[in-house]
């Protein structure tokens, strides 16, 4: 797989964070983000709720506006930002007085870290900006997996002995390939929910990985990581299971909640004890993310948009 420069569709820039600007029709006051139970917070859980609510002020009435919300991870990956257009939305206009729109996201399942969000009021054309606040907002998400962009609930089958649990990895850990004459990976296949082979899926649609592997003899206390890399280079998740004696080990990820683009596999077998690698492979297969509404970033995650407008 080719690694592409970094596009503004991904990315953010930090540079920007924290600056206001736009044309000042309406003008956002001030931007709370919310656990479940409506509690002002500024850190949450991975897999948890958060809402995050715009007051804002119209001096002119304006026509056909549109509301946005997006979250960064602080290093500028851009992970999710959608808006009321996307989602199907028409405002035909907002009237002089006070206002409020929120957006709550559902079982967030970004992995744990320091996050920005950005929130904005846009013409319907997302041209010109009535008010703009850059990644002014932080919050942080509690976890474990550190090194994963996405917390993605998986399954293995075919014989693993365990889950491998949340052991750290990166990708440094697949920077180099390795060889090894005691085991190899023979095949990495994706399939549908029917087990029929394909390289394309919808963004949220059941996707599983067929994996073969070669074993000259059994081996103990060794590891399968299966990681999902985007084609910038970004790691979006890893799985680790602990390997038995099977030869065909199925990893199915019930809901992948990627967001369009390209992605790769690369695979590794790791010694438990100290994590040093018995053999590495990468770019054993693609395959592509299509999303219905062209949403921007890396993860989908379900929202519920609400407002009061004056």
């Amino acid at each position: 797989m080719t690694i592409t420069k970094n596009t503004l569709k991904w990315w953010a820039d930090t540079d920007e964070w924290g600056q206001v600007w736009g044309t000042r029709e309406a003008e956002i006051a001030s931007v709370k983000l919310l656990d479940s139970s409506g509690k002002i917070v500024d850190s949450i859980d991975s897999g948890a709720d958060l809402t995050v609510k715009v007051d804002f002020y119209v001096r002119e009435v304006i026509d056909s506006p549109h509301f946005g919300v997006a979250i960064f991870r602080e290093d500028g990956l851009y992970c999710f930002g959608p808006n009321t257009v996307q989602d199907g939305f028409t405002i035909d206009s907002i009237n002089k007085g006070a206002g409020w729109f929120s957006i709550k996201f559902k079982d967030i399942p970004l992995g744990s870290g320091r996050y920005k969000i950005s929130a904005a009021i846009w013409d319907k054309k997302e041209i010109l900006p009535y008010s703009y606040h850059a990644g002014g907002y932080e919050f942080t998400i509690r976890g474990h997996e550190k090194a994963h962009a996405l917390n993605m609930p998986h399954r293995w089958s075919g014989k693993p002995s365990s889950e491998g649990g949340s052991m750290e990895a990166d990708l440094g850990d697949f920077k180099k390939e390795i060889e090894s004459t005691l085991i190899d990976i023979s095949s990495v296949k994706t399939v549908n929910r029917f087990g029929i082979g394909r390289d394309v899926f919808k963004s949220r649609e059941p996707m599983s990985l067929h994996i073969r592997l070669g074993l000259k003899r059994p081996i103990d206390g060794y590891c399968l990581r299966i990681a999902i890399v985007r084609r910038d280079a970004i790691l979006c998740h890893i799985a680790t299971t602990m390997l038995g004696g099977g030869r065909n080990i199925t990893l199915t990820y019930p809901c992948i909640s990627l967001l369009g683009g390209d992605y790769a596999l690369s695979a590794g077998i790791f010694d438990r004890s100290n994590l040093k690698p018995l053999m590495v492979r990468n770019g054993l297969c693609g395959f592509k993310i299509v999303c219905r509404n062209n949403y921007h970033g890396l993860a989908y995650i379900g929202h519920t948009w609400d407002w009061s407008l004056p």
